[in-house]
């Protein structure tokens, strides 16, 4: 009668186990989480070029949670142009920062999923005062 026990609490926890991978393979494929970047795009070095905005769609299932996550994404997959700074990754130097949706951010700390308003873009842009710190550093020296 012990013997008899064992196998059947092992021939439950094989059925059991057997109905949970049958149930995770039917599981569906998840939903497609789109999400629209336009980027304030400019290349100073380029005659009679002027300031204009790209757009560019993310899916957030495949990539990380934050809008640097998806900038790199955009910048490996989409467009190797895409340039932009960055270093720690965790909100202390400040090298990512931008104006995102409005509020000057940084990118590595902003959720990209995060709903600004639901009918318009993400909007990214470099803050104005690091373009006019770049310029004057750069005309000086």
């Amino acid at each position: 009668m012990a013997s008899l026990r064992p196998t059947s609490t092992i021939t439950r926890l094989a059925n059991t186990l057997s109905r949970c991978a049958a149930t995770t393979a039917a599981a569906p494929a998840p939903v497609p989480r789109e999400k629209t970047f336009q980027i304030y795009r400019w290349d100073p070095e380029k005659p009679g070029d002027k300031p204009h905005m790209d757009t560019y769609k993310v899916n957030l299932n495949e990539c990380g949670p934050m809008v640097l996550d998806a900038l790199l994404k955009i910048k490996n997959e989409q467009d190797p142009t895409l340039t932009f700074r960055r270093s720690c990754r965790e909100g202390i130097c400040g090298s990512c920062s931008m104006n995102i949706g409005g509020t000057n951010t940084l990118a590595c700390i902003r959720l990209a999923w995060l709903p600004l308003f639901t009918w318009l873009p993400l909007f990214t842009s470099p803050l104005l005062c690091l373009l006019c710190n770049q310029y004057f550093c750069t005309k000086s020296e």
